[in-house]
């Protein structure tokens, strides 16, 4: 089996691949490693000198905790703590950019993430510790969302009479008349939600998944470029395979 990979569509926090030549299992494999077995820095802990504002202790640290930050893991020991500080005095909306880093190569993504309002005399005076860890975990260390779905495939039969509701109908805009026959447009934008075929009054529209051809897209919550993350499950995948052989050689 021979797997075809290439990039549809990529940005700072985004990136689409077209995979050709494999199955459900290994694309599945790969989404569930990127979710969970990728390391991400996290707050994990969060000591709260000082709170005077209307927000529990406890729901001003899941808010920290759910701040997305950007960091190499390769630049930091296995369970490095990265030391953050935030001291704010209201009038004033505290901010996700006022979390100040005290470690170099760690940055803050989202600046303008709200956290808590404060009035005049309130203040709010913490330090907070952040971790490496994985999605398996919790959901701050997953690094984004990742999703896949089959490569569509259109099949218009002679029936056809083009009346064009199927085009009208698709909430993806992805058909459209050429010449004598319905055609995708935009292939790789369709759902697979089978409205189309659902409303042609002649049968003639048959949309179906490649079982062989997968769309895989990658959004990054910005703690690390979606390349690290496919990077990261792959090797992922190859370690626990090499755990996995070792072991069988022991039988």
């Amino acid at each position: 089996m021979v797997v075809e990979i290439n990039v549809l569509k990529e940005s700072k926090n985004d990136i689409i691949l077209k995979i050709e030549g494999t199955n459900t299992n290994f694309v599945n494999s790969l989404r569930r490693a990127a979710m969970n077995r990728v390391p991400v820095l996290a707050i994990e802990e969060v000591y709260i000198y000082q709170n005077d504002s209307v927000m529990f202790d406890e729901f001003l640290a899941h808010r920290l905790a759910m701040i997305p930050i950007r960091s190499d893991p390769r630049k930091f020991k296995e369970n490095e703590k990265i030391k953050f500080k935030l001291e704010k005095e209201g009038p004033c909306t505290v901010y996700s950019s006022d979390l100040e880093p005290l470690t170099n190569d760690v940055e803050v993504v989202c600046k303008d993430i709200p956290l808590v309002e404060l009035e005049k005399g309130q203040k709010i005076r913490l330090e907070a510790e952040a971790v490496f860890g994985y999605g398996k975990e919790h959901a701050k260390w997953q690094p984004g969302l990742i999703t896949y779905t089959q490569i569509p495939i259109l099949k218009v039969s002679k029936e056809c009479n083009l009346c064009k509701k199927c085009i009208k109908v698709c909430p993806k805009d992805v058909l459209e008349k050429k010449g004598e026959k319905i055609e995708f447009k935009n292939q790789y934008d369709c759902i697979l939600c089978n409205k189309c075929v659902d409303i042609c009054p002649k049968n003639a529209i048959e949309v179906i998944g490649d079982k062989e051809g997968f769309i895989f897209k990658v959004e990054s919550y910005g703690s690390l470029e979606p390349r690290q993350i496919i990077n990261y499950a792959l090797e992922s995948i190859i370690n626990r395979a090499e755990k996995i052989k070792k072991e069988v050689k022991k039988l």
